[in-house]
């Protein structure tokens, strides 16, 4: 059913926690997977809850094939419907420790072993190739060299005639460059040759930056993050002349400004890691021309990408610096891009920290207007102002941003309107709670607040008045008991609409599931039926709508 390949991706994305299940019920349900794109994917089960059908909107699975998406919902659903530890692995294989383990190794002779490997890397052409590389590294004395000629294979070995690396090659390349970071080069790290081990990653992640390639999916930029998380941990334990010579190469790699993207993920490593004084003043010099080449490049109107990150830069600036008692330099800094919403998080942070909740508060104050078209960042502001009015005993001032997050920054947001409630007697709550849900508008933030507070009828209006039918399948369970009728008007009309922009196999497939479950609902079947009749006479000429139609005929 799957690829090997695409099994192991798909575990790892479930591992990583890049799934989410949106929806659970009746033989259906939908998850999210999260990468540099999110993708959306769908499985159908019969009653016994087997997957029957799969389907996701990445260009892999549109193009017929099943991806490592689903892979990573099916574990994903798989788990939430036990707790069973077992269930997390698939392979039923023996679970043993690592003793028992060492014990299998010496009582397996050299021809079990041989036989083994034979068998593996004949099924496996990428385990074939992670072993002839760690074969090989052991005659070649782990030199850099080595390891770099062997990247140029690996990489060449994903390209096409015309030397592009195609969607799926960047999935096997991607998830590849792992397994030989961790598997092959991370043993430099066992060895302790941390300057080494970071020279190769560096040279590792510019080849892949420069290749030509469809990385859609993001798997290049699993093995960025994977390659800065090595050299974080790797510059920690680093001390003395080595750490200093990786200081070194690390400003060569970002001086260079080729790589605008990885550069930026190693300066961000630079600042966190370079606290010294020793390699204070070459951090000084080297942020400040970055702030003066971004400032003239947007003065200019000339949005490179280095441009972009000025605020990052400003932030890398003032951290190599004391706020308490700023140099001249940092003063300027912090008058002249106060307006950035980094630098005055920064500001905020070590206000905060310094105790300072006055000066914190007029920062954040300042925020919400300067960030006003920022939705999320005026939300940030909105939670970090509650927070502090609180601490500071201005009990208007918290209640009143209460209310602002519930009906501007972050409507309906359930925890805040928690603390809301909490501030109110059992008399006074009706009264307050009346004013508040007149200030927000039907749909799914008033809506689920309706149902924290258990007014099914005033549920009821806001789902019938939401456009489409995704607060219908998420309340469809608690109100279908009180109002049938209701729910099936609604399913019927909201069908009726969407009938009208179907125009291939799996739009019809979409409204056939839409009256399946408008068939389960109490006096739905009768509606169902009228619906089908209803496009029988009007889209008899749509073959593949007839299909479909007749096909769900037969399962009700």
């Amino acid at each position: 059913m799957f690829a090997p390949h695409i099994l192991d991706r798909g575990k790892s994305y479930y591992r990583l926690g890049k799934v989410s299940i949106l929806e659970q019920k009746a033989g259906i349900v939908e998850g999210r997977v999260s990468g540099d794109y999110d993708y959306h994917v769908k499985l159908e089960l019969d009653d016994r809850n087997n997957v029957t059908r799969m389907m996701c909107n990445c260009p892999h699975a549109l193009s017929g094939h099943n991806c490592k998406h689903m892979v990573a919902t099916m574990y994903a659903w798989e788990n939430q419907e036990t707790s069973k530890a077992s269930k997390y692995d698939h392979d039923n294989l023996e679970v043993i420790n690592h003793s028992q383990f060492g014990t299998l190794l010496e009582y397996a002779n050299h021809d079990i072993l041989k036989s083994f490997v034979s068998e593996m890397t004949a099924k496996d052409v990428s385990l074939k190739n992670r072993f002839v590389r760690f074969v090989q590294s052991h005659f070649h004395h782990l030199d850099q060299d080595h390891f770099v000629r062997q990247i140029d294979i690996i990489i060449d070995e994903h390209k096409d005639r015309s030397g592009f690396i195609d969607y799926n090659q960047a999935d096997k390349l991607g998830h590849e460059a792992i397994n030989y970071l961790y598997g092959d080069i991370f043993q430099l790290d066992n060895l302790g040759q941390y300057d080494k081990l970071i020279d190769v990653i560096l040279a590792f992640m510019a080849k892949m930056y420069y290749e030509e390639t469809n990385n859609c999916d993001g798997e290049f930029n699993v093995f960025y993050s994977n390659c800065i998380e090595i050299i974080d941990k790797a510059i920690g334990q680093s001390h003395g002349t080595q750490k200093a010579d990786i200081f070194k190469s690390l400003m060569k790699f970002v001086k260079k400004g080729e790589c605008d993207h990885v550069e930026t993920l190693v300066e961000d490593v630079l600042s966190k890691q370079y606290r010294e004084e020793q390699f204070r003043q070459p951090l000084r010099e080297y942020f400040g021309s970055l702030i003066e080449q971004s400032e003239k490049a947007l003065q200019d109107g000339v949005y490179v990408d280095k441009s972009y990150n000025l605020d990052n830069y400003v932030v890398y600036y003032l951290k190599l610096d004391d706020l308490s008692y700023p140099s001249r330099k940092t003063e300027a800094l912090i008058e002249r891009y106060g307006y950035l919403p980094g630098v005055r998080e920064y500001l905020v942070t070590d206000a905060i920290l310094e105790l300072d909740y006055h000066k914190a508060i007029d920062l954040l104050e300042h925020g919400l207007e300067l960030d006003c078209k920022d939705s999320h960042l005026v939300s940030s502001h909105a939670l970090a102002l509650k927070e502090l009015y609180l601490e500071t005993g201005d009990a208007k001032a918290y209640r009143d941003m209460l209310v602002r997050i519930l009906i501007e920054y972050s409507e309906g947001n359930l925890e805040t309107f928690k603390e809301y409630k909490a501030l109110f007697t059992a008399d006074n709550w009706p009264q307050k709670r009346s004013e508040l849900f007149e200030q927000l508008e039907a749909g799914p933030a008033r809506a689920q607040l309706y149902f924290e507070e258990k007014m099914d009828e005033d549920l009821l209006h806001d789902v019938v008045a939401t456009s489409g039918l995704g607060l219908v399948f998420k309340y469809e369970s608690i109100l279908v008991k009180m109002f049938p009728n209701q729910l099936v008007k609604k399913y019927g009309e909201e069908i009726e609409a969407s009938s009208k922009y179907a125009g291939n196999r799996s739009d019809y497939q979409k409204l056939t599931y839409l009256l399946k479950r408008l068939s389960n609902l109490p006096g739905g079947k009768d509606t169902a039926m009228a619906i089908m009749d209803h496009w029988r006479g009007i889209y008899k000429l749509k073959r593949a709508f007839m299909d479909e139609l007749n096909k769900l005929e037969r399962e009700m």
